[in-house]
């Protein structure tokens, strides 16, 4: 049976809605620890009191997109073997 998930649109007509790093961690399902990398590695940037979910959330799967494409280019070529 599909899951089903309710997800409440976030507060946009307030402006730009700030979480904690705990909150953004269960937001892109990891530890708090790993945002914390990820904001010491410039995908992600605390703003004031928070960080900006919105703008998180697409600089995480920008960063996630340029990882994947990284390791696809740095994988080893198959050398075929010739007898």
């Amino acid at each position: 049976m599909p899951e089903t998930v309710i997800v409440d649109d976030p507060p946009a007509a307030k402006g730009a809605a700030t979480v904690s790093a705990s909150a953004l961690a269960a937001q892109l399902d990891c530890s708090r620890a790993y945002i914390g990398k990820l904001e010491g590695e410039g995908v992600n940037q605390r703003q004031g009191d928070g960080y900006p979910l919105g703008e998180s959330r697409v600089a995480y799967l920008r960063y996630l997109r340029r990882e994947c494409s990284r390791n696809r280019n740095a994988a080893p070529k198959r050398r075929v073997l010739q007898r």
